[in-house]
């Protein structure tokens, strides 16, 4: 499966931007892997617990969203699997179930160590099993379903202490999150993949589609691991982020999202009279995405927005050429990223005019004299801002 071909919007920087996070994303070839992983797994599970056959295997997080991204020290992909056992919650403790998952965990692994992508270890958490792959940490997470959930695709899942039961639903807030979109635009780039792969629109499944909501949790991401690389423990965690993201869009192209997204961000989180910092799921209220929000890290939330929100003024003032986007996007989201990403083309160049483009740019980011060096600002790269107003059909 190729990658999701470039939407050219008229905005240059935003093209750019988009394949930045194309760039950052998970690879279809990894995604493939994945779901042959998933599907082994549960096989396995059904055919090693006993009278327990009705295991379930299945993503939660970032990877079942659709909104993965490298991590910025080059570490590793890490990922999240649920595995969640039919049995009741009155037939065992947590203790038990971690047990019983790890226990099988164990046997996949050295099961998978003769297929193709052997494992590089198996090791215990403190609320999982994790499975190394080359590139790619899965972690197991043991859940059973939760009797008192709004859908059937409730859970529960162990705490670090084996004490507490944690709720959650990622299979319905995976749902909900797609239902943020704008279908006009799935169709529009479904469409795409259908043609550069020469298939049916109905042959391309709905999770091999990126679409500007995917681009923007993503690049709000990758712009947060840059601002937080020297304090990752204050950084403002995935989830959070990515559900901001949805709460904020409106339709826009990336530039423009990312600047509805940063004066909207801030009002959409609440603090309740006792202190306690809230997001709630919206499918599963007894889910708190911040639960472990303080102060603290409030208030360098707080700091961060406003790079942000400089960063993206400062965009509008981009000069002409292809190297100067690079610099300046750069600065804010990496340039090995998007120095990258304008190689493989930003949707608005060919090849070749990419990498005449790229001549002036150098690998600490300063721009030197080179093609299209012109040092007045373009107006036609000031992004239209959606402060409110109308908001497209989903």
């Amino acid at each position: 499966m190729t990658m999701t071909p470039t939407v050219n919007t008229d905005n240059p920087l935003s093209d750019l931007l988009t394949n930045a996070a194309e760039e950052m994303d998970l690879r279809p070839e990894m995604r493939l892997v994945l779901r042959g992983i998933y599907r082994r797994a549960e096989t396995h599970l059904r055919e090693n617990l006993g009278e327990d056959t009705d295991w379930q295997v299945y993503p939660q997080g970032s990877v079942r969203l659709g909104t993965v991204v490298r991590p910025s020290n080059k570490a590793d992909y890490d990922l999240d699997v649920v595995v969640r056992s039919s049995k009741p919650k009155e037939q065992l403790t947590q203790a038990e179930l971690k047990g019983e998952v790890g226990d099988v965990i164990k046997s996949f692994a050295n099961a998978e160590a003769s297929g193709d992508t052997p494992p590089t270890g198996c090791d215990e958490g403190g609320r999982c099993w994790t499975i190394g792959y080359p590139g790619v940490h899965v972690d197991w997470l043991p859940a059973i379903g939760d009797p008192e959930a709004r859908q059937d695709s409730g859970i529960l899942l162990t705490d670090r202490k084996l004490t507490r039961w944690q709720f959650g639903d990622p299979k319905a807030y995976s749902d909900w999150f797609q239902q943020q979109q704008i279908m006009s635009e799935v169709l529009l780039r479904k469409s795409a993949l259908a043609a550069a792969a020469n298939v049916d629109v109905e042959d391309i499944p709905d999770d091999e589609v990126r679409t500007t909501l995917h681009r923007l949790a993503q690049t709000l991401k990758i712009h947060r691991n840059e601002m937080f690389a020297g304090d990752p423990s204050l950084q403002p965690p995935s989830i959070i982020l990515t559900h901001l993201a949805a709460l904020s869009y409106s339709g826009g192209n990336l530039i423009d999202e990312l600047a509805n997204a940063a004066d909207r961000l801030p009002t959409l989180m609440t603090k309740t009279p006792s202190g306690m910092w809230v997001l709630e799921n919206p499918m599963q209220p007894k889910e708190n995405f911040a639960d472990r929000w303080t102060d603290e890290h409030q208030a360098k939330f707080l700091t961060w927005i406003e790079k942000l929100r400089r960063d993206i003024d400062d965009f509008d003032r981009v000069p002409a050429g292809l190297q100067h986007m690079v610099a300046r996007l750069g600065e804010s989201f990496g340039l090995d990223t998007v120095t990258k990403a304008a190689t493989r083309g930003t949707g608005m160049n060919t090849t070749a005019a990419v990498g005449a483009g790229l001549a002036g740019v150098t690998s600490s980011g300063l721009v030197t004299t080179g093609p299209s060096t012109n040092a007045s600002p373009r107006t036609d790269l000031r992004p239209h801002r959606f402060h409110g107003g109308h908001v497209p059909q989903r």
